[in-house]
Protein backbone atom coordinates (compact mmCIF):
# COMPACT_ATOMS: atom_id res chain seq x y z
CA UNK A 1 0.00 0.00 0.00
CA UNK A 2 3.03 2.51 0.90
CA UNK A 3 4.85 1.54 -2.46
CA UNK A 4 1.11 2.36 -4.33
CA UNK A 5 0.13 5.93 -2.17
CA UNK A 6 3.80 7.31 -3.19
CA UNK A 7 3.02 6.47 -6.87
CA UNK A 8 0.04 8.97 -6.68
CA UNK A 9 1.49 11.96 -6.57
CA UNK A 10 -1.18 14.39 -7.62
CA UNK A 11 -4.06 12.07 -5.11
CA UNK A 12 -6.03 15.23 -3.16
CA UNK A 13 -8.53 13.18 -1.77
CA UNK A 14 -8.37 9.45 0.31
CA UNK A 15 -11.49 7.80 1.33
CA UNK A 16 -10.55 5.13 4.32
CA UNK A 17 -13.26 2.45 5.03
CA UNK A 18 -13.13 -0.01 7.84
CA UNK A 19 -15.74 -2.14 9.18
CA UNK A 20 -14.56 -1.88 13.09
CA UNK A 21 -13.30 1.51 14.94
CA UNK A 22 -10.60 2.14 16.51
CA UNK A 23 -8.18 1.37 13.66
CA UNK A 24 -5.02 3.62 13.15
CA UNK A 25 -4.78 5.57 9.89
CA UNK A 26 -0.89 4.78 8.70
CA UNK A 27 1.98 7.73 8.10
CA UNK A 28 2.23 6.82 4.94
CA UNK A 29 -1.08 7.61 4.04
CA UNK A 30 -0.26 11.37 4.31
CA UNK A 31 -3.51 12.27 5.79
CA UNK A 32 -2.83 15.32 8.21
CA UNK A 33 -6.35 16.74 8.89
CA UNK A 34 -9.03 14.05 7.96
CA UNK A 35 -12.51 13.87 8.61
CA UNK A 36 -13.89 10.92 10.02
CA UNK A 37 -17.36 9.47 9.70
CA UNK A 38 -18.69 6.90 11.52
CA UNK A 39 -21.94 5.11 11.51
CA UNK A 40 -21.76 3.23 14.91
CA UNK A 41 -24.67 4.81 17.31
CA UNK A 42 -23.34 6.90 20.30
CA UNK A 43 -25.87 4.82 22.73
CA UNK A 44 -26.48 1.43 23.59
CA UNK A 45 -28.81 0.56 20.71
CA UNK A 46 -31.26 -3.56 20.86
CA UNK A 47 -29.71 -5.90 19.06
CA UNK A 48 -31.43 -8.55 17.58
CA UNK A 49 -28.05 -11.23 18.22
CA UNK A 50 -28.99 -13.77 21.17
CA UNK A 51 -26.06 -15.71 22.84
CA UNK A 52 -26.40 -18.84 24.84
CA UNK A 53 -24.31 -21.14 27.12
CA UNK A 54 -23.93 -24.68 26.74
CA UNK A 55 -22.14 -26.31 29.32
CA UNK A 56 -20.98 -29.78 28.64
CA UNK A 57 -20.46 -32.08 31.17
CA UNK A 58 -17.40 -33.47 29.25
CA UNK A 59 -14.55 -32.38 28.41
CA UNK A 60 -14.37 -33.61 25.24
CA UNK A 61 -17.20 -31.43 24.18
CA UNK A 62 -18.19 -32.99 20.97
CA UNK A 63 -21.44 -35.36 22.10
CA UNK A 64 -22.29 -31.48 23.42
CA UNK A 65 -21.86 -29.92 19.68
CA UNK A 66 -23.99 -32.88 18.30
CA UNK A 67 -26.58 -32.71 20.29
CA UNK A 68 -26.96 -28.97 19.75
CA UNK A 69 -26.73 -29.42 16.08
CA UNK A 70 -29.74 -31.83 16.50
CA UNK A 71 -31.55 -29.27 18.16
CA UNK A 72 -31.39 -26.53 15.53
CA UNK A 73 -33.81 -27.82 13.26
CA UNK A 74 -31.72 -29.11 10.88
CA UNK A 75 -30.52 -25.36 9.87
CA UNK A 76 -27.10 -24.37 8.56
CA UNK A 77 -24.25 -23.37 10.89
CA UNK A 78 -21.11 -22.15 11.45
CA UNK A 79 -18.70 -23.78 14.04
CA UNK A 80 -15.89 -22.13 15.46
CA UNK A 81 -12.70 -23.58 16.57
CA UNK A 82 -9.04 -22.23 17.31
CA UNK A 83 -6.81 -24.69 15.57
CA UNK A 84 -7.19 -26.25 11.75
CA UNK A 85 -6.56 -29.28 13.64
CA UNK A 86 -9.12 -29.04 15.57
CA UNK A 87 -11.60 -28.27 12.90
CA UNK A 88 -10.54 -31.08 10.41
CA UNK A 89 -11.26 -33.30 13.48
CA UNK A 90 -14.24 -31.96 14.59
CA UNK A 91 -15.80 -32.13 11.12
CA UNK A 92 -14.42 -35.58 11.40
CA UNK A 93 -16.19 -36.58 13.90
CA UNK A 94 -19.40 -35.25 13.01
CA UNK A 95 -19.49 -37.37 9.86
CA UNK A 96 -18.96 -40.09 11.18
CA UNK A 97 -22.45 -39.43 13.62
CA UNK A 98 -24.05 -38.68 10.55
CA UNK A 99 -24.36 -34.78 10.49
CA UNK A 100 -23.27 -33.51 6.99
CA UNK A 101 -20.32 -31.15 7.48
CA UNK A 102 -17.19 -29.71 6.25
CA UNK A 103 -14.08 -27.67 7.61
CA UNK A 104 -12.41 -24.76 6.46
CA UNK A 105 -9.54 -23.00 7.10
CA UNK A 106 -5.72 -21.21 5.95
CA UNK A 107 -4.02 -24.50 5.74
CA UNK A 108 -6.16 -25.76 2.98
CA UNK A 109 -5.16 -25.63 -0.86
CA UNK A 110 -6.87 -22.23 -2.21
CA UNK A 111 -9.19 -24.51 -4.33
CA UNK A 112 -9.96 -26.55 -1.49
CA UNK A 113 -10.96 -23.85 0.30
CA UNK A 114 -13.56 -22.59 -2.90
CA UNK A 115 -14.87 -25.69 -2.79
CA UNK A 116 -15.62 -26.48 0.80
CA UNK A 117 -17.50 -22.32 0.77
CA UNK A 118 -19.19 -23.49 -2.37
CA UNK A 119 -20.44 -26.85 -0.76
CA UNK A 120 -22.03 -25.15 2.49
CA UNK A 121 -23.12 -22.05 -0.13
CA UNK A 122 -24.97 -24.07 -1.81
CA UNK A 123 -26.63 -26.51 1.00
CA UNK A 124 -24.71 -29.50 0.01
CA UNK A 125 -22.95 -29.60 3.20
CA UNK A 126 -25.24 -27.96 6.08
CA UNK A 127 -22.60 -27.39 8.88
CA UNK A 128 -18.95 -25.54 8.09
CA UNK A 129 -16.35 -26.30 10.61
CA UNK A 130 -14.06 -23.35 10.88
CA UNK A 131 -10.87 -21.01 12.11
CA UNK A 132 -11.25 -17.61 12.82
CA UNK A 133 -10.50 -17.32 8.99
CA UNK A 134 -14.50 -17.58 7.87
CA UNK A 135 -15.01 -14.87 11.29
CA UNK A 136 -14.74 -12.06 8.29
CA UNK A 137 -14.38 -10.99 4.58
CA UNK A 138 -16.20 -14.33 3.23
CA UNK A 139 -19.33 -14.62 1.18
CA UNK A 140 -21.34 -16.89 3.22
CA UNK A 141 -25.30 -17.01 3.39
CA UNK A 142 -26.98 -15.56 6.42
CA UNK A 143 -26.62 -17.32 9.17
CA UNK A 144 -28.65 -18.21 12.11
CA UNK A 145 -26.44 -19.77 14.04
CA UNK A 146 -22.91 -19.37 14.84
CA UNK A 147 -21.39 -22.08 17.97
CA UNK A 148 -18.25 -21.27 19.38
CA UNK A 149 -16.83 -24.50 19.83
CA UNK A 150 -13.57 -23.08 21.07
CA UNK A 151 -13.80 -19.71 22.46
CA UNK A 152 -11.50 -17.02 21.06
CA UNK A 153 -8.65 -15.80 23.32
CA UNK A 154 -9.98 -12.04 22.42
CA UNK A 155 -13.22 -10.02 22.43
CA UNK A 156 -12.96 -9.00 19.24
CA UNK A 157 -12.66 -12.07 17.80
CA UNK A 158 -15.64 -13.12 19.19
CA UNK A 159 -17.56 -10.12 18.18
CA UNK A 160 -16.38 -11.11 14.58
CA UNK A 161 -17.63 -14.19 14.83
CA UNK A 162 -21.11 -13.41 16.04
CA UNK A 163 -21.12 -11.03 12.90
CA UNK A 164 -21.89 -13.54 10.95
CA UNK A 165 -25.42 -13.78 11.92
CA UNK A 166 -28.01 -11.31 13.67
CA UNK A 167 -27.10 -8.95 10.34
CA UNK A 168 -29.40 -5.58 9.35
CA UNK A 169 -32.55 -6.51 10.07
CA UNK A 170 -32.19 -10.27 10.97
CA UNK A 171 -31.99 -12.35 14.12
CA UNK A 172 -29.10 -14.94 15.09
CA UNK A 173 -27.80 -17.02 17.73
CA UNK A 174 -24.91 -17.64 18.99
CA UNK A 175 -23.94 -20.68 21.28
CA UNK A 176 -20.57 -20.88 23.72
CA UNK A 177 -20.08 -24.37 24.61
CA UNK A 178 -18.07 -24.49 28.05
CA UNK A 179 -17.26 -27.25 30.25
CA UNK A 180 -18.24 -26.75 33.93
CA UNK A 181 -14.74 -25.92 34.69
CA UNK A 182 -13.78 -24.22 31.98
CA UNK A 183 -12.54 -20.55 32.79
CA UNK A 184 -14.46 -18.17 31.61
CA UNK A 185 -13.13 -15.10 29.33
CA UNK A 186 -13.59 -11.45 30.96
CA UNK A 187 -15.64 -10.61 27.60
CA UNK A 188 -18.20 -13.31 28.21
CA UNK A 189 -21.08 -11.70 30.39
CA UNK A 190 -21.83 -13.87 33.28
CA UNK A 191 -25.80 -13.15 33.06
CA UNK A 192 -25.65 -15.17 29.65
CA UNK A 193 -28.79 -17.42 29.22
CA UNK A 194 -28.35 -21.18 29.67
CA UNK A 195 -29.56 -23.42 27.36
CA UNK A 196 -30.56 -26.90 28.12
CA UNK A 197 -30.25 -29.23 25.75
CA UNK A 198 -33.32 -31.96 24.78
CA UNK A 199 -31.28 -35.66 24.11
CA UNK A 200 -33.96 -36.90 22.44
CA UNK A 201 -33.36 -35.10 19.48
CA UNK A 202 -33.29 -36.62 15.61
CA UNK A 203 -30.10 -36.26 13.41
CA UNK A 204 -30.52 -33.30 11.42
CA UNK A 205 -32.10 -33.85 7.73
CA UNK A 206 -29.69 -34.99 4.96
CA UNK A 207 -28.35 -32.15 2.47
CA UNK A 208 -31.29 -31.98 -0.30
CA UNK A 209 -28.68 -30.82 -2.83
CA UNK A 210 -25.58 -31.87 -4.04
CA UNK A 211 -22.38 -30.11 -5.91
CA UNK A 212 -21.88 -31.19 -9.61
CA UNK A 213 -18.68 -30.37 -11.18
CA UNK A 214 -18.58 -28.92 -14.73
CA UNK A 215 -14.53 -29.00 -16.12
CA UNK A 216 -15.36 -25.82 -17.95
CA UNK A 217 -15.79 -22.15 -17.10
CA UNK A 218 -15.12 -18.14 -18.20
CA UNK A 219 -12.50 -19.14 -20.11
CA UNK A 220 -14.06 -21.94 -21.73
CA UNK A 221 -17.05 -19.12 -22.67
CA UNK A 222 -19.43 -20.80 -20.46
CA UNK A 223 -21.97 -18.99 -18.35
CA UNK A 224 -24.97 -19.44 -15.96
CA UNK A 225 -27.20 -19.33 -18.93
CA UNK A 226 -25.39 -21.73 -20.81
CA UNK A 227 -25.43 -24.14 -17.58
CA UNK A 228 -28.86 -23.89 -16.89
CA UNK A 229 -30.07 -24.44 -20.60
CA UNK A 230 -27.98 -27.17 -20.74
CA UNK A 231 -28.79 -28.80 -17.18
CA UNK A 232 -33.13 -28.46 -18.02
CA UNK A 233 -32.84 -29.41 -21.78
CA UNK A 234 -29.92 -32.17 -21.86
CA UNK A 235 -30.46 -33.25 -17.85
CA UNK A 236 -34.37 -32.45 -17.81
CA UNK A 237 -34.15 -31.04 -14.72
CA UNK A 238 -37.13 -28.66 -13.68
CA UNK A 239 -36.56 -25.28 -12.47
CA UNK A 240 -36.64 -26.29 -8.50
CA UNK A 241 -34.12 -29.13 -9.27
CA UNK A 242 -31.18 -27.01 -9.86
CA UNK A 243 -29.68 -24.83 -7.00
CA UNK A 244 -26.80 -22.17 -6.60
CA UNK A 245 -24.26 -22.24 -9.69
CA UNK A 246 -20.98 -20.75 -9.44
CA UNK A 247 -18.64 -20.23 -12.66
CA UNK A 248 -15.11 -19.63 -11.91
CA UNK A 249 -12.13 -19.37 -15.11
CA UNK A 250 -11.70 -23.15 -15.81
CA UNK A 251 -14.25 -25.16 -13.75
CA UNK A 252 -18.13 -24.53 -12.76
CA UNK A 253 -20.09 -25.84 -9.84
CA UNK A 254 -23.83 -26.42 -9.97
CA UNK A 255 -26.05 -27.87 -6.88
CA UNK A 256 -28.82 -30.07 -8.13
CA UNK A 257 -31.56 -31.85 -5.84
CA UNK A 258 -30.07 -34.84 -4.52
CA UNK A 259 -32.86 -37.24 -5.75
CA UNK A 260 -32.78 -36.21 -9.34
CA UNK A 261 -28.62 -36.41 -9.52
CA UNK A 262 -27.88 -40.16 -10.77
CA UNK A 263 -30.72 -39.99 -13.15
CA UNK A 264 -29.39 -36.70 -14.55
CA UNK A 265 -25.67 -37.58 -14.73
CA UNK A 266 -27.00 -40.65 -16.63
CA UNK A 267 -28.81 -38.45 -19.45
CA UNK A 268 -26.11 -35.83 -20.11
CA UNK A 269 -23.40 -38.54 -19.77
CA UNK A 270 -22.84 -38.76 -23.70
CA UNK A 271 -23.56 -35.20 -24.60
CA UNK A 272 -22.06 -32.15 -25.36
CA UNK A 273 -22.33 -28.10 -24.03
CA UNK A 274 -22.25 -25.57 -26.60
CA UNK A 275 -20.23 -28.07 -28.84
CA UNK A 276 -18.08 -29.44 -26.74
CA UNK A 277 -18.04 -32.15 -24.52
CA UNK A 278 -17.11 -31.76 -20.66
CA UNK A 279 -16.42 -33.72 -17.64
CA UNK A 280 -19.50 -33.51 -15.46
CA UNK A 281 -19.97 -35.48 -12.57
CA UNK A 282 -20.42 -35.39 -8.40
CA UNK A 283 -17.90 -33.12 -6.83
CA UNK A 284 -15.76 -34.66 -4.89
Amino acid sequence: MAYIISGLRNLRKRVLVSATSGINIPDFIRLNTPTTLTFTPDEDVLTNLTVKVVYSEAKDKIETLFQLLCSLNSESALIFCNHRESAERTSALLNEMGIYSTFYHGGMEQDDRERALILFRNGSVTYLVTTDLAARGLDIPEMKHVIHYHLPPHAHEFVHRNGRTARMQTSGTAYVILHRDEPRPAYLDKSLETLELPTNNRLPKPPEFVTIYISGGKKNKLNKVDIVGFFSQKGQLEKGDLGLIEVKDFISFAAVKKAKADAFLNRIKDEKMKGKKYKIEVAR
